[in-house]
């Protein structure tokens, strides 16, 4: 019997969020870094510097894309994978710019 408790797909969905949320608060919070120094929120790029914040952001996210790829058997709609692959590639390519420019930060 599939119960809600033990269904697969609910496992994928919540590994889906566990990968989604760093990259992105991560992401903001490279974005913001002013803001957070101002109130002296300690987040990422105030505690390990904007190079390295911007480091385990792109990495975060690197690893979200492949699992965003394999997700594709729950709904067997190309339309998913293709829309994936799409804003997964422009993810990576904004996370690369943001190593790029904050490289000789780290």
């Amino acid at each position: 019997m599939i119960t809600a408790m033990n269904c697969p797909a609910n496992a994928e969905y919540a590994a889906l969020i566990f990968l989604w949320a760093p990259g992105h608060f991560w992401g903001v919070a490279v974005a913001k870094t002013k803001d957070y120094e101002d109130v002296q929120v300690p987040m990422l790029p105030l505690v390990e510097g904007v190079g390295r914040a911007g480091f385990y952001t792109a990495l975060a996210n690197l690893l979200l894309f492949p699992f965003t790829m394999a997700l594709y058997h729950l709904t067997l709609d190309w339309t998913n994978i293709a829309m994936g692959a799409i804003f997964g590639a422009a993810l990576i390519a904004l996370n690369l710019r943001l190593l790029m420019t904050n490289v000789e930060l780290m």
